[in-house]
């Protein structure tokens, strides 16, 4: 009960101040587009953001997210003659700008550039690829810190070499699907 009650209060005090930063969480599902067949897998999705710009009716964020997701695969040629499992990883700083901020459901679109990092996990070889990421979701306000967030982005790079040389060419589209939770402070 006394738990309950300091977070009331930290609720309440927070409630008059406008929140500057964002801090989220969320559990994520990977559909992947590709020029070879490729499966997506599961992931987990940190993201902070800064407002930089707030006109009421809009604000602009500089945001740092990072997507880490596992049991990706890809193969190539029927019976899966050729096939691959790797996990990734995606740190694409960029800008969201959000629509509405303060009101109970804030719509945004977010875009970055930056790296995307691939690791087999048939044989831990690496590749490490310049990503970009372009997205939107919303956010929704229950408490004035605190909400529930869903989102899609997709992360582009063109196609790690890992297991099998010289087959996987083109580019890959990681597109994630995301719920989780926004802390604002």
């Amino acid at each position: 009960m006394k738990r309950l009650y300091w977070l009331l209060l930290c609720v309440a005090l927070s409630a008059g101040h406008a929140q500057k930063n964002e801090f989220a969480f969320s559990g994520s599902s990977f559909q992947t587009s590709a020029s070879f067949n490729v499966h997506g897998g599961q992931g987990l999705q940190l993201n902070y953001a800064h407002r930089i710009v707030d006109i009421k009716l809009a604000a602009l964020y500089l945001e740092l997210p990072f997507e880490a997701g596992w049991g990706g695969s890809r193969s190539i040629t029927q019976g899966n003659l050729l096939h691959e499992n790797y996990n990734t990883m995606y740190l694409t700083p960029g800008l969201k700008l959000k629509i509405l901020p303060t009101s109970f459901i804030s719509p945004y679109l977010a875009g970055g550039l930056g790296w995307g990092g691939f690791r087999s996990t048939n044989t831990s070889a690496t590749a490490n690829k310049f990503a970009g990421d372009i997205g939107g979701g919303a956010d929704f306000t229950i408490l004035p810190v605190l909400g529930p967030r869903a989102e899609v982005r997709d992360y582009y790079t063109s196609a790690p070499t890992l297991d099998v040389q010289s087959v996987f060419h083109g580019s890959v589209n990681n597109v994630v699907i995301s719920g989780g939770m926004v802390f604002r402070f």
